[in-house]
């Protein structure tokens, strides 16, 4: 009895842990594989989305054909926009210095005629009214170097039309003065040939009507500086608003290709476009897009132009794409 008790609890122990083994052979049920997404990696590395024509059209995925760009080279410059109110003076001193000149030059004429007549005139008299003149000229003309040294030479070289016809506008808030300087070790040899301004936090941009090269340092940045001219009713343009101009360097064009906003994603501190291939297949690869245009950004190694990008859905097709290699891991 104890011998078949024995045999018994043995062949349920065996039982047992066949069971057991059976139990942890069996493999774990497969993942459903997702028949709208799938990622893979080309020989480059890349990521390569397959995203099916449902899906595509599900999450409103569209494309669009590269467009080849042409990029002038411009360098940064930043600055403020200036209190007009000293131009305005000086500008008002000038017009002063002018109306005195003109008397003391028709006193020191008239002068020197009566003396040369023989008139009731002394030499005296007559040095002490060329002297006025001379003194008037020199008054109008350190004015008008001044104005020149603080406000550029474009706004110096105009006439005293075009000097009424600034004060004008300024004051009329028709006009904006900017100063805008070059980082310590930028520097541009010839004037540039445009400029665009933009203020700090804001997107609107100014396009400069005239650009001239301020003749003094600025003494916190020590670059090369210029002033703009904006026109137009412009009230982001406060005086004393930190603005970035763009100042175009006068060379050659850099070809390249432009990139919408829509089509580019920022992922692990890079900028990236999808390109649309064959098969419903989306390759996601780095680009270069550091030069901002108007709406996109100008690219000298994104695509070639022609080829296709996704230029809306891109940040969703980013998302699935990361869900797609969590559920492979």
């Amino acid at each position: 009895m104890r011998r078949l008790l024995i045999i018994c609890c043995l062949g349920a122990l065996i039982a047992g842990c066949k069971g057991g083994a059976d139990k942890d052979d069996k493999a774990p049920p497969a993942p459903k594989e997702n028949a709208d997404f799938r990622v893979e990696h080309n020989a480059a590395g890349e990521a390569v989305v397959f995203l099916s024509p449902e899906a595509q059209k599900r999450i409103e995925l569209q494309v669009s054909a590269v467009q080849p760009a042409n990029f002038q080279p411009e360098l940064t410059a930043y600055g403020t926009v200036l209190d007009p109110a000293p131009l305005l003076a000086i500008q008002g001193e000038i017009e002063a210095d002018q109306a005195a000149l003109e008397p003391a030059r028709k006193a020191a004429e008239r002068e020197k005629e009566l003396f040369a007549e023989g008139g009731n005139v002394s030499q005296k008299t007559v040095e002490t009214a060329e002297s006025e003149q001379h003194a008037a000229d020199i008054k109008l003309k350190t004015a008008q170097r001044n104005l020149e040294f603080d406000w550029g030479t474009a706004i110096a070289s105009l006439n005293a039309a075009g000097q009424q016809e600034l004060a004008d506008k300024i004051a009329a808030h028709q006009t904006s003065l900017v100063r805008a300087d070059l980082p310590m070790g930028d520097s541009i040899a010839e004037m540039p040939s445009s400029a665009v301004i933009s203020v700090a936090g804001m997107k609107s941009e100014y396009a400069a009507a005239s650009i001239s090269p301020a003749l003094k340092a600025d003494p916190k940045t020590l670059g090369q500086g210029f002033i703009l001219r904006v026109d137009g009713n412009n009230p982001a343009l406060a005086p004393g608003a930190a603005i970035t101009a763009r100042l175009k360097i006068p060379a050659p064009s850099v070809p390249g290709v432009a990139i919408p906003d829509s089509a580019v994603v920022r992922f692990e501190g890079k900028t990236w476009v999808y390109i649309a291939g064959p098969d419903n297949k989306f390759t996601r690869r780095v680009i270069a897009a550091d030069t901002p245009l108007d709406q996109g950004w100008f690219s000298t190694n994104g695509p070639p132009a022609g080829e296709h990008i996704v230029v809306q859905a891109t940040a969703l097709l980013l998302s699935e794409e990361q869900k797609a290699e969590i559920q492979t891991d």
